[in-house]
């Protein structure tokens, strides 16, 4: 995704679709980071989830709290499901990295471990394949 969007969620609880409106290049997985920033102390009632299949099942669950340091694998067919009780102001950040495509996660560390392979090469040390 380029740059901050931001979304309002109209209710406590909602449904977001994993491929994010579109902002997901072309339908690729990534890895997502969310968490929920309030000015109260967070309530232990808040969740998220990324549910998956048909019919839906969790496949990961966890507190949202600003201290989270969960790194999760999501697929455009997922959907997102954030939920917590009415508190006066919560703000869902999202941080996704793409793994797929040029310049993406997954092609920047394909590139810095054949550099480091050449490198190794180079200067006479044997590398694993």
């Amino acid at each position: 995704m380029e740059g901050w969007n931001e979304a309002e969620l109209t209710a406590p609880a909602g449904i977001l679709p994993a491929g994010l409106w579109g902002q997901v290049p072309a339908g690729d997985p990534y890895l997502l980071h969310a968490n929920l920033l309030t000015t109260d102390i967070l309530n232990a009632q808040s969740v998220f989830e990324v549910r998956t299949g048909a019919p839906m099942q969790v496949r990961a669950q966890f507190t949202p709290y600003a201290g989270n340091t969960r790194l999760t694998l999501v697929r455009p067919s997922d959907a997102l499901r954030i939920f917590t009780p009415p508190q006066a102001l919560v703000k869902l950040e999202m941080l996704v990295e793409s793994i797929g495509g040029t310049n993406e996660l997954g092609s920047r560390l394909y590139q810095w471990a054949e550099s480091t392979i050449s490198r190794a090469n180079s200067t006479g040390c044997v590398s694993p394949r």
